[in-house]
């Protein structure tokens, strides 16, 4: 008997254990801006310097529209935001 209800509250529990483990969806355009990020950051800062951003085809003047706090380097939340707005056409070319 005792055996039973062991058995019952594990099976109760196996569902829960299942959602535990599944992993979020993750949206496709948001990792490839990601990705694309982490190609200009060659130093792996975690920000672009004007030097990578330069080195990546970025003008001066669309670097400075994209860094929106003027802190010298480009984040990762201000390149994501620049791809929305459309700052980039694509294949390393910057407005």
């Amino acid at each position: 008997m005792k055996f039973i209800k062991i058995a019952t509250v594990l099976l109760c529990l196996l569902p829960i254990t299942g959602f535990a483990q599944q992993k979020p969806a993750v949206d496709p355009k948001a990792a490839a801006a990601i990705a694309q990020f982490n190609a200009i950051d060659k130093d792996g800062s975690g920000t672009i310097t004007a030097a990578e951003a330069k080195a990546a085809g970025m003008s001066d003047k669309t670097f400075k529209k994209i860094d929106v706090n003027g802190d010298g380097s480009i984040s990762q939340s201000e390149f994501i935001a620049a791809l929305a707005a459309g700052y980039s056409t694509g294949g390393g070319k910057w407005e």
